[in-house]
């Protein structure tokens, strides 16, 4: 979404060379119509929106918040919307899921595990220290996110190591 990150930068030097291009994403504009510009950019090179977000921004957009010397964010002039969905309109679709996915209820299956002790034992100081050694492998967390994966992993027989390595 952004004209800014590597990834957009690395496409637009191998663009020309792609004859078909399709972008799939579930929220197209997160922060806003700002954030269309370069995605449209990679499907059409800068037809509809344009060939610069400079020129995107000036068109329409207004500066919203910012101080003397810098603009932090834009506003969309009135009519902004309806004018960029029309320019890319041809090219773009929009579906709401509540519109064309049907989901059944909710089937809940709780399956308890039941650790032998020195699992559990691993288990619990691996929760408690964020660390624990099997088998004279050092196993780290590093973050609870990362010691609430682990657990899981752990739970099902057997942690990834640094080494992407099993340990059992």
């Amino acid at each position: 979404k952004s004209h800014k990150a590597k990834r957009f930068k690395s496409l637009t030097w191998v663009r020309k060379s792609i004859k078909r291009m399709v972008g799939l994403t579930g929220t197209p504009a997160p922060n806003g119509l700002l954030d269309l510009w370069s995605q449209v950019y990679l499907l059409d090179e800068g037809q509809r929106l344009g060939k610069r977000i400079t020129h995107y921004r000036e068109r329409y957009f207004d500066p919203d918040a910012r101080d003397r010397d810098h603009v932090f964010s834009y506003a969309p002039k009135p009519g902004a919307d309806e004018a960029i969905h029309r320019l890319i309109g041809d090219i773009c679709i929009s579906m709401s899921a509540k519109d064309y996915l049907q989901l059944p209820d909710l089937v809940e299956d709780i399956v308890p595990v039941a650790l032998d002790s020195k699992a559990a034992k691993a288990y619990e100081e691996f929760e408690k220290n964020l660390l624990v050694e099997i088998d004279d492998e050092l196993l780290d967390a590093g973050s609870a996110a990362v010691l609430s994966g682990k657990l899981l992993q752990m739970a099902n027989g057997a942690v990834y190591n640094e080494d992407k390595q099993p340990v059992e």
